[in-house]
């Protein structure tokens, strides 16, 4: 049974994701899913893909929880594949989904092989920069009680944002986030990682300015 000729499925989607995702004020629920869905439809639209499996992917990867670690991305993936059970979509869909989940955290990146997987990889990582990104480390701070200001180089760059680590937002990002537009798979990708960053320097280039302005 070919995917992308299924009915219904976003509706389908979009319910289960309604039903089965947390949606925390730390960015990381059903609002954020929701957005790595838009995200992934204007890269899909550019580069191909199989639309269902893609969407599928977005809305579903945080069902049953709300971490972005590979951890949780396997948790996931299992709580997706037991979601499929006796549902018009077959082992084979929902095999791929699952994977597509698996592996869409910064740390799966060299485990990312196919055209939907790639296009879940770029829209996800692409919450982690420009003002959303910047939303979701303050957040991050707020949890883990770091600050939001300072860069300590010798604070070895995580593989993934949300583990737990005494770095500031200011390190996050110009240490981990940085890297973020030249990993992205997609050219449609790489061009608005590099814009959301950009966002990034600007602000904490305002925050320095206003600092020395207050002495």
């Amino acid at each position: 049974m070919e995917a992308a000729s299924l009915l219904d499925f976003s509706d389908f989607f979009e319910q289960l994701a309604a039903e089965h995702t947390e949606d925390p004020c730390d960015g990381f629920g059903l609002a954020h899913v929701k957005r790595v869905g838009d995200l992934a439809r204007k890269i899909q639209e550019q580069h191909g893909g199989d639309w269902a499996v893609i969407q599928a992917g977005a809305l579903l990867h945080h069902v049953g929880g709300a971490h972005e670690t590979a951890a949780a991305g396997l948790e996931v993936a299992e709580r997706v594949l037991q979601l499929f059970e006796n549902t018009q979509y077959d082992d084979s869909f929902a095999n791929e989904v699952a994977s597509c989940i698996e592996n869409m955290t910064l740390a799966q990146h060299s485990q990312v092989k196919t055209r939907e997987a790639q296009v879940l990889w770029d829209a996800n990582q692409l919450e982690w920069l420009g003002m959303i990104g910047l939303s979701r480390l303050f957040a991050r701070a707020g949890r883990l009680g770091t600050s939001l200001f300072g860069v300590d180089a010798s604070i070895a760059p995580l593989n993934d944002p949300i583990e737990p680590n005494p770095s500031s937002v200011q390190n996050m990002v110009f240490y981990v986030m940085s890297r973020l537009p030249d990993k992205m798979f997609t050219e449609t990708g790489r061009e608005m990682a590099h814009q959301r960053y950009e966002i990034m320097e600007a602000f904490f280039a305002r925050a320095q300015a206003e600092s020395f302005t207050q002495r």
